[in-house]
């Protein structure tokens, strides 16, 4: 049977869409390849930049730096202390106070710092030292001005007057509840599911509780826990 030219005709389409169908192929495999590439560079670079952000050392908080114990280009570990940061606007003083002395001072009590300078008492440990029998006491100071130099010396007066015994109907709470400042002593309450910040007045300490004078009325609901991390105004979630 002879091949018409209409049969050559239709071989060379059927030839032709098979050429074009193996094209289509090679370039989708082609695409699959780079892409496949285009996915390793992407992944290489991400890896890249991730080690690159980790050599960038980025502090906890603001402040000062005070100390350095590595130079540039030094070779560092996981772990090892490079530098030492300080908040030299808040500074805290910490003094040993007797065993006789320790009743006769309070938290939140303003204390003389060389003569010319006041502080807060801010905290008074519950216990005393077993070989000293003292007591360590933390004074806060506002030193936005560097009054003071971190790490030195420094006079402290207190007065000791007598406190008064408390009245049997005198409001005692966890000094947790309370934050103190160099500007103001404060206790968060709860008022409808909100955090409501409360300045108190101190009375006199007995191991973990201080007395509040002023401040706080019958019925508020002191919030204990947590206090430190609230600000006024802040939902709450009693659990």
């Amino acid at each position: 049977m002879a091949i018409t030219a209409k049969d050559n005709a239709e071989i060379a389409v059927k030839n032709a869409k098979q050429a074009v169908e193996s094209a289509k192929v090679a370039q989708s495999q082609q695409l699959l390849s780079v892409e496949t590439q285009v996915d390793s560079a992407r992944g290489q670079y991400n890896l890249s930049s991730a080690q690159t952000a980790d050599l960038n050392i980025k502090a906890p908080i603001k402040g000062t730096i005070t100390e350095k114990y590595v130079e540039l280009g030094t070779e560092v570990s996981i772990g090892q202390k490079i530098a030492q940061i300080s908040q030299l606007n808040n500074m805290k003083i910490v003094v040993n106070v007797s065993s006789e002395d320790i009743y006769r001072i309070q938290l939140g009590q303003t204390v003389m710092i060389e003569n010319n300078l006041e502080g807060i008492i801010s905290s008074i440990n519950p216990s005393a030292d077993p070989v000293t029998k003292k007591v360590k006491a933390e004074i806060i100071f506002n030193n936005e001005n560097k009054e003071l130099i971190q790490g030195t010396f420094v006079n402290v007066s207190i007065p000791v007057e007598k406190i008064e015994k408390s009245k049997s109907d005198s409001v005692f709470i966890p000094l947790r509840a309370v934050t103190i400042t160099a500007n103001e002593k404060y206790v968060y309450v709860n008022e409808n599911g909100f955090a409501k910040k409360i300045l108190v007045e101190f009375g006199k300490t007995e191991n973990a509780l201080v007395e509040i004078t002023s401040g706080l009325t019958s019925g508020d609901e002191l919030i204990t826990d947590g206090g430190k991390l609230l600000e006024d105004g802040d939902e709450i979630i009693i659990k």
